[in-house]
């Protein structure tokens, strides 16, 4: 039976773009091999039936002639009896269906021919001395080619499994690699972000940089009242929760006063966390207070990590 080696699998080591090549060149092997067996199978289902048929002929010519010695019927009276008894019924049939009896008298001349063609078959082809062993040759190709057809079904149904887990691992590996791209889009973008001159921005040119910032690291964002914002300039949310910063654009330290607005920011605006982004450095009582009240402090020595994502605020 025709085979054809598979093409290796990626292993786990194999980078996602290559893995990906791989396996859609192994598809393309299974849809190959898998039109070929297909092909190959009918070819042989057609054999199969064909040499069914010159069984079931081989049968009824063995039969026949037995049954001409077992009963001791005289050959040439069988031709002269059967296909004109034949043609009769015929006629008697069609007559019936159709009423119309011209095509009644054609349809029973047809049947007297093929009957006469057909039991002059039986009784000379092959001779009496030639039968057992067309019977025998046919019945082993029969066997044979039944063998073969068999083989190529099962190969097939492991050709469609194959395709089918390959198609599975296709998909993921394409929508890994599409998350790969976005991925990598998305750090492409935060790296622009962090490239800009942050530590130069003061006020509201500092605050509409942490927008962009958060809107990038997929959060909601808000911003609320110039005067009587309760000490929190953004409110972000992301799966569900809502966290209060407030911004610092500074040059100087950010003392703890601004952690204490936060956090009272935080409960005002019902948030469920509160945040200090500043371009600068915190003091100690400042980093001593945030620990205490769960209040996440960004500044320059972290800056990098909360704009590729890396801090989470959740």
């Amino acid at each position: 039976m025709h085979n054809t080696t598979l093409p290796p699998a990626q292993s786990e080591r194999t980078p996602p773009k290559e893995a990906l090549e791989q396996s859609e060149e192994r598809l393309r092997f299974f849809h190959h091999e898998l039109k070929q067996e297909r092909s190959r199978l009918k070819e042989l289902t057609s054999k199969v039936k064909s040499l069914r048929l010159k069984t079931s002929y081989f049968n009824s010519a063995r039969t026949y002639r037995a049954s001409l010695k077992q009963y001791h019927i005289w050959e040439p009276g069988a031709w002269v009896v059967l296909p004109p008894a034949l043609g009769l019924v015929m006629l008697i049939l069609i007559d019936l269906i159709t009423g119309f009896r011209p095509v009644s008298v054609v349809g029973a001349v047809l049947m007297i021919v093929i009957s006469l063609v057909a039991l002059l078959a039986l009784s000379k082809y092959p001779s009496d001395a030639e039968l057992p062993q067309h019977m025998e040759q046919t019945k082993n190709e029969l066997a044979q080619l039944s063998r073969k057809a068999a083989q190529t079904e099962t190969r097939i149904g492991e050709l469609q499994q194959g395709l089918e887990q390959e198609l599975a691992l296709n998909a993921n590996l394409v929508a890994q690699n599409k998350e790969r791209e976005r991925i990598s889009s998305a750090r492409y973008q935060c790296q622009q972000l962090f490239n800009e001159n942050w530590r130069a921005m003061r006020s509201v040119e500092f605050e509409q940089y942490l927008e962009r910032v958060f809107q990038l690291l997929g959060y909601q964002t808000q911003t609320t009242n110039t005067t009587g914002d309760q000490g929190v300039d953004l409110i972000v949310e992301k799966a569900g929760r809502r966290i209060a910063v407030q911004v610092k654009g500074y040059f100087h330290s950010v003392s703890n006063s601004a952690i204490q607005q936060a956090f009272t920011g935080m409960r005002h605006y019902n948030c469920h966390a509160c945040a200090v982004v500043t371009n600068s450095k915190f003091t100690a009582s400042a980093i001593e207070l945030a620990e205490s009240t769960n209040c996440v402090l960004i500044h320059e020595d972290n800056f990098r990590e909360f704009v590729f994502g890396e801090i989470e605020f959740v």
